[in-house]
């Protein structure tokens, strides 16, 4: 069997009930696509629903893509904007990073 070149990534796959960053809980799945999974979660106290974006292992792993990552999501919680959902938490989990967001009703990005 001859290489394609392409390659394999692992791309989170958590059912319900799997306990993220030891408070929040995977209700469902919400959607894949090329940076990782998207869920819905259950949280703290504070916040009944929530998003939980998982980024992919290789990204996760990428020195230089974690730090802008990391980043990113420190700034992203400081705004508070209709149209940008708020950021709420970033945890680790089996080795990939992952945003804990706020979870906004309607349709996707794709739709």
């Amino acid at each position: 069997m001859g290489h394609t070149g392409e390659r394999t990534f692992h791309m989170p796959n958590y059912t319900p009930g799997t306990r993220i960053g030891g408070r929040y809980t995977i209700i469902r799945p919400i959607g894949t696509g090329g940076m990782g999974s998207v869920y819905e979660i259950s949280g703290d106290a504070l916040r009944n629903r929530l998003a939980l974006k998982v980024i992919r292992s290789d990204l996760s792993n990428n020195k230089v893509f974690r730090a802008r990552f990391k980043r990113e999501a420190k700034i992203q919680s400081t705004l508070s904007h209709p149209n940008i959902g708020r950021v709420f938490d970033l945890v680790e989990h089996e080795g990939c990073l992952a945003i804990v967001m706020e979870f906004i009703e309607g349709r996707t990005l794709r739709d």
